[in-house]
């Protein structure tokens, strides 16, 4: 199979497609849970947590205004 400029475009729209579905339902879930199971003995962990999820929920509210 030739490798021509419309190949090589479908291929790179079909991986990043791929990869960012890979990275939201499957990598973002186990590091979320790690991250949980570090801020049990990990002070520092503890307060990023927290303030990531300070940031998340200013986020949502300034989308619904």
């Amino acid at each position: 199979m030739e490798i021509t400029f419309s190949n090589a475009g479908i291929f790179l729209i079909f991986f990043t497609i791929a990869f960012i579905l890979m990275d939201e339902y499957i990598a973002k879930p186990w590091r979320r849970a790690r991250l949980e199971r570090l801020a049990k003995t990990d002070p520092k962990v503890r307060e990023a947590l927290a303030v990531a999820a300070r940031v998340a929920a200013r986020e949502k509210g300034a989308e619904t205004d």
